[in-house]
């Protein structure tokens, strides 16, 4: 249901909208999902989970994954790496609103544990034994991972 929602042109859209250092509320509620942009025009999301919840080193070829204490919970935040392709970057982040939006009624540690994984499920897809894909062959395997 969420791939009717949420795709790259509309993610595209709205991050063209956001002022530097600002945001756009994606998902409301106790623990908000934001799209937002940085001072330095990088782009990406922010996802609001409780404080309990704890986060392993995550690395990839096209983003770059945090997560920090804000306050009373903690935020992952998944910004798009300078260089890398806007499109690719952009169907990721739908694909993660997506999964977001589809599990918004789980309690907060399954929802997290999903987003882990399915940011896993992305970061092998956009390295394929350790060497970068060039930019059609990332154009095809994006297509092909978001079916």
């Amino acid at each position: 249901m969420a791939d009717q929602i949420y795709n790259a042109s509309l993610i595209e859209a709205l991050w063209e909208k956001i002022v530097p250092d600002g945001y756009v509320l994606m998902e409301g509620g106790r623990h908000p999902t934001k799209l937002i942009r940085l001072k330095d025009d990088i782009v990406g999301l922010a996802f609001q989970f409780p404080k309990n919840v704890r986060l392993g080193e995550i690395s990839s070829l096209g983003f770059s994954v945090e997560l920090k204490d804000e306050g009373d919970s903690k935020e992952l935040t998944i910004l798009k790496n300078p260089g890398s392709d806007q499109s690719i970057f952009s169907s990721l982040a739908a694909n993660l609103l997506g999964l977001s939006f589809d599990t918004k009624e789980e309690n907060a540690g399954n929802r997290f544990k999903s987003l882990i994984s399915r940011i896993k499920a992305w970061q092998k897809f956009m390295a394929i034994r350790g060497r970068k894909l060039d930019q059609k062959a990332q154009t095809r395997r994006t297509h092909e991972f978001i079916r």
